[in-house]
């Protein structure tokens, strides 16, 4: 079998450099709409544009610190002795406050607008879009939901099968689609972004055992495409980044463009988190942390240079305001903001 779709990748990439779609079909699950195969192919890394950095995009893309205005940061950190991870927050001074929130467990922020925090409720066993405003917590919606995103254009959020669509106040929900027998999968680990016209949807992960990896629905054509490579790690300008392993278990970066179901890989590094800067990609490895772009690839900041620093946690951008999250254990961890060429501005926090 492997053999064979060797051989058809080669005879696609031979006649028609790029990917091949099979025959549109009906989809089984009562709700008549098309479904399309997708056989992607690679290509090699076409020229890294940061020209779009849109804000929904990186609502996606990015994790700590969570920042509003210029001087107030959201973290998750430890209080105390606490085994338990709470929200703080940070005006700018060094001082972190404990929000009056849940453990971090019982919260997911995804989304900020102006100061109001959007994200997920977990409570008693079912998850709740939710807002976080003036130290008040309160549910958007009370539908118990699967999996959600924030979106320029709402919150589109997953109820068993269905996938609505409600404003930010929680207003004006409506169905947007059914998702097929045949591409649902009952997995904590499947995700959703919504960009460029279309739902893409990771059905699961590497823990699942599943033939359709990545899938997506066109809004506006109505139509399903399967695909047989992919994921979403991260989302930014037509692609989406996701990370995939060997058979020796290493990791490195691909991207799948969105327009041309190509997927390309980004990088041979060991990659653990990827952020978007007007310079372009930042790609965090356990203790180093380099910016791809045009150029090539350039280490800009090494985990020694950070005072406690054993490994790294993750990195983020915000309006090109790049932050580092680094460990050294248990109990231990740092937040530092960094300029465009990786020189070290301040520690934001330490918890």
């Amino acid at each position: 079998m492997r053999k064979y779709m060797m051989s058809l990748l080669i005879i696609v990439l031979m006649f028609s450099f790029g990917c091949t779609i099979d025959p549109i079909r009906k989809s089984n699950a009562g709700n008549d709409l098309p479904v399309k195969r997708i056989i992607v192919s690679e290509q090699p890394l076409s020229v890294i544009n940061m020209d779009k950095n849109a804000r929904f995009e990186n609502n996606f893309s990015s994790g700590e610190p969570f920042l509003i205005g210029e001087t107030t940061y959201y973290y998750i950190g430890f209080l105390g002795d606490s085994v338990q991870l709470f929200l703080h927050y940070d005006k700018g001074d060094g001082k972190p406050i404990k929000t009056n929130l849940p453990e971090y467990n019982e919260f997911e922020v995804g989304s900020i607008q102006t100061e109001t925090l959007y994200g997920i409720l977990h409570d008693s066993g079912n998850y709740y879009v939710a807002k976080y405003e003036n130290e008040t917590l309160e549910k958007i919606a009370e539908t118990s939901i699967r999996h959600s995103c924030f979106s320029e254009n709402g919150i589109y959020y997953q109820v068993d099968k269905t996938i609505f669509v409600m404003d930010y106040n929680g207003a004006n929900s409506t169905v947007v689609v059914k998702i097929p027998d045949e591409l649902y999968l009952n997995s904590e680990y499947s995700s959703f972004a919504v960009c460029d016209g279309s739902i893409w949807y990771q059905n699961g992960s590497d823990y699942d055992s599943n033939e359709i990896p990545l899938w997506s629905y066109d809004l506006s054509e109505k139509v399903f495409s399967t695909y047989n490579i992919g994921g979403i790690n991260a989302v930014n300008n037509g692609y989406l980044y996701f990370i995939r392993y060997d058979e020796f278990e290493i990791s490195t970066l691909w991207r799948f463009n969105v327009k041309t179901f190509h997927i390309e890989q980004v990088s041979d590094l060991f990659v653990n988190s990827v952020a978007f800067c007007s310079l372009g990609i930042l790609l965090q490895t356990e203790t180093e942390l380099y910016l791809l772009n045009s150029d090539g690839t350039t280490k800009i900041l090494d985990c020694e240079e950070i005072e406690g620093c054993v490994f790294f946690v993750g990195v983020s951008s915000h309006n090109d305001r790049i932050f580092v999250k680094s460990s050294a254990g248990m109990f231990d961890g740092r937040i530092n903001e960094i300029d465009l060429n990786g020189n070290i501005i301040r520690q934001i926090c330490a918890y």
